[in-house]
């Protein structure tokens, strides 16, 4: 449940911020610069959350399991 709200609300972010460079007509590099950066951010702490996630999980199946 947690992952799907998570999406929406960087997909409303990306169409406020594709809007706003509309707007101005022009892309500044600084601004390329600072999204990648927050991009790859993101994706570091998806990619660590859904790792724990699995490691609670096959550790709570073992548990279960062996029980």
């Amino acid at each position: 449940m947690f992952f799907p709200s998570f999406i929406k609300k960087i997909k409303e972010k990306l169409n406020i911020l594709i809007e706003n460079v509309k707007k101005k007509k022009r892309l500044n590099i600084n601004f390329l610069r600072i999204f990648s950066k927050i991009c790859t951010k993101y994706t570091k702490i998806v990619r660590a959350g859904f790792l724990v996630l699995v490691f609670f999980f096959v550790i709570f199946s073992l548990c279960f399991f062996s029980s």
